[in-house]
Parts: C-alpha cells; sequence; structure tokens
C-alpha cells in the first residue's frame, strides 16, 4: 500500500521575472502632468486672492470699529423676571380659556342631550355585555367553540 506522492514543483516568485510590481506613482509624477498641474496653479492662485481680501476686510473693520467709540448697548427688556411674568399670564388665560370653553360645550351637550340628539362626551357608563349562547344554530349551522361578535348599540344613560 505505498502510494507514491508526487511533489508539486513551486517556483520563487521572486526569480520570476515576468512577476514585477511596480510601485504606486508619487505625487511628483502626478504632479507633472500638465492638468493637475493647472488645477493647482489656479487654486493657489485662488487661495491667495481670498486671503488677501480677507485681510483686506479684517483691516476696513479695525479701522471702522476704531473710529467709531463703543457705546453701552441699551438694557434689555426681556430679563427673567418679565418672562416669568409673560409665561404666568400665558399659562392663566390658557387655563381659563380652556375652563370657559369646558363650560360652554358642556352646557351645549346637555341642552342637546335633552333634546334628544347625540352626545359628543366621552362614555361615562360602562358597557353592558351578554354572553351569547354558543350552541345556538344560526341558518343551520351551530357556532361550535368560537367566539360570537354582534354589533352592540349604547343606549345613552341620561
Amino acid at each position: 500500500m505505498s502510494e507514491q506522492v508526487k511533489k508539486t514543483v513551486i517556483k520563487d516568485r521572486a526569480e520570476n521575472p515576468d512577476f514585477i510590481i511596480a510601485p504606486p506613482p508619487s505625487r511628483d509624477d502626478l504632479a507633472a502632468s500638465t492638468d493637475v498641474e493647472k488645477y493647482l496653479r489656479a487654486k493657489e492662485a485662488v487661495t491667495a486672492n481670498d486671503r488677501a481680501e480677507f485681510e483686506d476686510y479684517l483691516n476696513q473693520k479695525r479701522q471702522r470699529d476704531a473710529l467709531q467709540p463703543e457705546a453701552p448697548r441699551p438694557r434689555s427688556k426681556f430679563d427673567r423676571r418679565t418672562m416669568l411674568k409673560v409665561v404666568t399670564g400665558t399659562a392663566i388665560a390658557g387655563e381659563t380659556a380652556a375652563l370657559g370653553y369646558s363650560w360652554v360645550k358642556g352646557s351645549a351637550d346637555q341642552s342637546a342631550m335633552q333634546a334628544g340628539g347625540v352626545s359628543t362626551q366621552p362614555q361615562r357608563h360602562p358597557i353592558i355585555r351578554e354572553l351569547a349562547d354558543s350552541k345556538a344554530d344560526i341558518g343551520g349551522r351551530g357556532l361550535g367553540r368560537w367566539i360570537l361578535l354582534l354589533p352592540t348599540t349604547a343606549a345613552a344613560c341620561g
């Protein structure tokens, strides 16, 4: 049972002349390109021009500020105490409006209920639930062990 094992010949990649790894291009090689060179020169010129204009603006601003005496700022009409008064007044007015609205709306609902209208108030009475006989026949079919859902109407209790 001796099997001969065939050994594969592995060539060293360093000795293979077909396998040459080129170094990545350097920045100098890229800068030698005319399009890239034109772009970089234009970018430097625009940056220098922008810096010069900004320095000119800063100098003009310093001169203008030096000529004008610094006036004290007027005291603001909004301080903490004023803001608290405004917030408190707004809260009181809002609460008063909400109570007044509910009072007016509540009296309108009561008059509508007395006239036989539909109430818009939230339901305050419990819903009466009745169990249905699940062994009853409906149309010749038994319901079996299923839940029976029937539409119900809530009667307004006055």
